[in-house]
């Protein structure tokens, strides 16, 4: 019974999303073809040219905003936060179109 629940728990945790696994998709595009890359990803936010001659593809998701609202303790004061989700992710791409780096920020980026 006991492995029974290890399994389940580490089944269930497999199928979260995380940003290992965002990073882990965003690597196979490395060695890419930058047209293959943009069929999938769609056009993006921005674009820049880059003194060396690569390429810059901004791609740019946002999902709305969390609040959180509380009330303090013995007083009648309601103490509130909000958070934009968000997700920034950018591919450099070489002179010859391919695929060579990716970063991303944002609370949102996960896979």
């Amino acid at each position: 019974m006991k492995t029974l629940i290890v399994l389940l728990t580490a089944f269930a945790l497999s199928g979260c999303a995380t940003t290992r696994l965002y990073e882990k998709q965003l690597q196979t595009w490395v060695g890419e073809d930058v047209n293959d890359m943009l069929t999938a990803w769609g056009a993006p936010a921005e674009t820049f040219d880059m003194p060396n001659g690569n390429k810059m593809y901004v791609f740019l998701q946002t999902g709305g905003t969390s609040s959180t609202a509380y009330a303090l303790p013995y007083t009648t004061a309601v103490v509130g936060s909000s958070e934009t989700n968000w997700c920034k992710t950018t591919f450099v791409v070489d002179p010859k179109q391919v695929v060579r780096s990716w970063s991303h920020e944002g609370n949102m980026c996960k896979s």
